[in-house]
């Protein structure tokens, strides 16, 4: 995932090794996109360490938006650009969970942005498709869990992209 995973000194990775006490293999990096392929091979790095993949925790799509001039605005109008990227994100998160299921992966726990707004990010697109739809359709023996962040984020979103790391 991306800085939501890592922000270097906060993010998912560093809550769920202190919370939890246990070890967890890490490949999250700050600014990296899911339609550039480098999400995706992340999942394929954590693969060739070690094939036996239970559960994967990730975010991914959100730098495909915010890192393109304009196209936040885009979205904030629901417009035919974003659009587009949304389909393409979408397209991307199944195509890697299918190869997911394919390797045996048990669970995947996808972490929805918010916003400052104070709003889910789903990903949604008019005809209905969304990231919610995606995971439910995910290939058996694959589960896919969307982990909405709005309560546990509440709004508390200093620089409008990364949750305080309180």
């Amino acid at each position: 995932g991306d800085s939501w995973m890592n922000l270097g000194f906060s993010g998912i990775q560093q809550s769920l090794v202190e919370a939890s006490g246990q070890r967890y293999r890490t490949y999250g990096v700050a600014g990296t996109r899911l339609l550039d392929e480098v999400i995706p091979n992340q999942y394929v790095s954590a693969k060739r360490a070690d094939p036996d993949i239970k559960t994967v925790i990730m975010t991914g799509g959100g730098n495909d938006i915010i890192q393109v001039p304009g196209l936040r605005d885009d979205c904030a109008m629901m417009g035919a650009q974003c659009a587009m990227v949304v389909t393409q994100i979408l397209d991307r998160l199944t195509k890697l969970w299918d190869l997911m299921s394919t390797d045996g992966v048990q669970d995947v726990v996808y972490v929805q942005y918010s916003n400052p707004e104070g709003e889910d990010v789903d990903f949604s697109l008019a005809s209905g498709d969304s990231v919610k739809t995606r995971c439910e359709a995910v290939k058996p023996p694959l589960r896919c869990h969307r982990l909405e962040t709005l309560d546990i984020v509440m709004g508390d979103i200093p620089d409008g992209i990364h949750p305080s790391a309180v």
